[in-house]
């Protein structure tokens, strides 16, 4: 998320909220300018979406148009509107970052000659719908303001129709019929994030998207810390100063110029706060301690001393970021980090983290074969006026492993005395690998 998204995200001001109340002001205005763009988590949903894009490399995925009637002359057009490409390119990052889109399947205006085509539509633009298992009955659409009319696009199973909007009055500005049988707009994704709301989907990161509020906050505290607490603290005997004579001397220079006493005590008082030092920030710095106050009580310290980093803090907060990346990677994929793969242990624990991995794929090829038969069925079906059936499966046998992976994984499972169907089943992935 880059600076002007999240300053345009109404979250944003919640968030930054929950931070604020655990910080004075001066720390959380410091807290705030540290924050990154985009944001520390985007690099960790990356890896999320890595992962996920696996669901493109399954070897029994398979496509095809099930009608026999046009079959070569309907794959052509949807290689020309760029069907396949719209799910590597485009339909993976909505899946993260706009999972309630809709996708549209339209026509070209009355009377201009043209393939149908498809797009996909925020969310924040769906007026009205009804929802019917997993498509909706009919979908209003809100258009483009143009002076004081604002216009809106309704589609259902029969029609598209143009609607303007000025005050009060309603008007129908025009319509075109469509044979789609069905209604040519719905949700791109399919799976609600609860029983009791089918507007709403799962994400990619739905179950993970606390713990990356956490991830970036503690991120963030890290770098707060390491302003001050990375390097060595000075410390010296402060210097005897007459606070009381600065202030009067001060405070009577602005009367000369001009200001009243409660004006210029105001005056020194913000000189004061903006020029005193903040002794907590920043290399070099150079705090004073009292000194003795009389003979009579001893202080064996040099006058001028160095204090040393709590570097146990430091590690703290670095292996808890790290934990936190970890545990978001975990959760939201069903696979351990790179640097842990290469030590799984015995077989049983290998299988049920390969099936943990695959079980996320699983979930995300679903998602996407059920959206992609939709799409292209309607597609296709526009394109020569009558019903088209197809059969979308991204697949289920995904390329989880790489071969040094399976190489491991294959020794411990013979030395841990697995199954001869086990191993046969390893010795198939090392072959696929």
């Amino acid at each position: 998320m880059s600076e002007t998204e999240l300053k345009e995200n109404p979250y944003a001001s919640i968030w930054f909220s929950g931070v604020e109340r655990n910080l004075i002001d001066r720390k959380f205005e410091t807290f705030k300018s540290l924050i990154e763009y985009p944001l520390p988590s985007t690099s960790v949903v990356d890896s999320i979406k890595d992962q996920y894009a696996k669901v493109f490399e399954a070897k029994d995925s398979y496509f095809d148009i099930t009608t026999k009637d046009n079959k070569i002359e309907l794959k052509q057009f949807l290689d020309r509107v760029k069907e396949p490409e719209f799910w590597t390119e485009r339909a993976l990052d909505l899946l993260f970052t706009e999972v309630n889109s809709l996708v549209m399947v339209d026509l070209p205006p009355i009377g201009v000659k043209g393939d149908p085509f498809f797009y996909t539509i925020n969310i924040e633009k769906l007026h009205d719908t009804e929802v019917n298992g997993k498509e909706l009955e009919f979908a209003i659409i809100k258009g483009e303001k143009v002076e004081k009319k604002q216009y809106y696009l309704v589609c259902d199973s029969e029609y598209y129709y143009k609607y303007s909007e000025e005050g009060e009055i309603i008007e129908m500005v025009q319509e075109a019929p469509h044979k789609l049988g069905k209604c040519p707009c719905n949700f791109l994704f399919f799976e609600p994030l609860s029983s009791t709301n089918e507007i709403v989907k799962r994400s990619g990161i739905s179950s993970v998207l606390g713990t990356l509020d956490t991830y970036v906050r503690k991120y963030t505290s890290k770098e707060h810390l390491d302003l001050y607490n990375s390097f060595p603290i000075y410390w010296k005997y402060e210097e005897s100063s007459d606070d009381e004579y600065d202030r009067q001397t001060i405070v009577e220079n602005y009367v000369s110029a001009g200001k009243d006493l409660i004006e210029a005590n105001e005056l020194y008082d913000a000189y004061i706060k903006k020029n005193t030092k903040n002794p907590m920030i920043g290399a070099g710095t150079v705090i004073e301690v009292p000194t003795p106050n009389d003979n009579t009580e001893p202080d064996l310290r040099d006058p001028i001393g160095v204090i040393s980093p709590d570097v146990s803090s430091l590690d703290y907060n670095t292996s808890e970021v790290e934990r936190l990346e970890d545990r978001i990677y975990r959760k939201a994929t069903g696979r351990p980090q790179e640097k842990e793969i290469a030590q799984r242990p015995v077989a049983s624990q290998i299988q049920s983290q390969y099936e943990g991995e695959r079980n996320v794929l699983l979930w995300v090829a679903n998602q996407f074969s059920t959206s992609r038969k939709w799409l292209t069925e309607a597609l296709c079906s526009l394109k020569i006026g009558q019903q088209v059936s197809c059969t979308a499966s991204f697949g289920s046998e995904f390329f989880i492993e790489d071969e040094r992976s399976v190489l491991e994984n294959f020794k411990l499972y013979k030395e841990a005395g697995a199954s001869q169907g086990s191993v046969l089943m390893r010795n198939k992935s090392l072959i696929q690998a």
